[in-house]
């Protein structure tokens, strides 16, 4: 499949982010998140990594991740499976896809494919995000979410 790389225009928030989180559910499977300095996260960080943990499948150190690479340091990266109850705690944790920033939430918001590439991607210190998707899967979403479209931008087909 080719997958078209489009990035956000302006952050998905409120609904829209809502609706893109409820479209991966059953279809992508599984959520990761960042943790970088974890002696430094608050409470609401903390409460966010307790409630997924019925969901998590893997939790291992890191030094890259969906959109980031880091060069001298390394970070907690969380894998979780994307389940309603998962998705709802994502919902009460965030507004926005940037939201996922530290120390209030773990970092970096992404959902995977079941083959391991991503599928929505944020950077969100940098208020950065992008979404891989092939061109039916686009006008699918396009069909389903108004106004999807109206905040995505092309970049590249990478492959």
């Amino acid at each position: 499949m080719t997958v078209a790389r489009r990035t956000f225009r302006c952050e998905p928030r409120g609904k829209l982010y809502g609706q893109l989180l409820d479209y991966a559910i059953g279809q992508f499977y599984t959520g990761l998140i960042v943790v970088r300095r974890s002696e430094m996260i608050n409470e609401s960080a903390k409460a966010v990594l307790r409630s997924l943990d019925p969901y998590t499948t893997k939790d291992e150190i890191v030094s890259e991740w969906p959109g980031t690479i880091l060069h001298s340091d390394t970070a907690r990266l969380k894998q979780f499976a994307l389940e309603a109850e998962s998705v709802a705690v994502l919902k009460r944790a965030a507004v926005g896809l940037y939201d996922w920033q530290h120390p209030g939430l773990p970092e970096d918001l992404c959902l995977m494919r079941p083959d391991g590439g991503p599928w929505l991607v944020s950077i969100a210190h940098e208020g950065d995000g992008y979404l891989d998707a092939g061109s039916r899967e686009l006008d699918h979403l396009s069909r389903i979410i108004p106004g999807l479209d109206e905040i995505l931008e092309p970049i590249d087909t990478i492959r």
